[in-house]
């Protein structure tokens, strides 16, 4: 899950299902219409911009309800320096694969 458009293009070259919230908020509804969508992932990262303490805030609370909607997924979040769309490939790679 990232936050914008341009973030979701970047992340579709090394990520699979990759989704743009459009902001940092997300109802539990959207949340369950994604993992219903992204059936047979077993991970759910969110990489919002992290660019003040709202969006960190949120991206906390998206992580704990994913959490008690889908019990078995395997979620992870990406405290970023920068918004995804600003890193290249590799750089995403090693950051979401721990990859060089």
């Amino acid at each position: 899950l990232v936050e914008d458009a341009l973030s979701a293009i970047k992340m579709a070259r090394v990520a699979k299902y990759p989704v743009a919230v459009l902001g940092s908020d997300l109802p539990s509804q959207s949340i369950c219409g994604i993992l219903d969508s992204c059936f047979d992932t077993t991970y759910v990262s969110i990489a919002l911009d992290n660019d003040n303490e709202t969006v960190k805030k949120n991206q906390l609370d998206i992580y704990k309800r994913i959490c008690i909607l889908s019990p078995y997924t395997c979620n992870r979040i990406f405290f970023l320096d920068k918004d995804p769309k600003e890193y290249n490939e590799k750089e995403l790679m090693s950051i979401i694969y721990g990859t060089s």
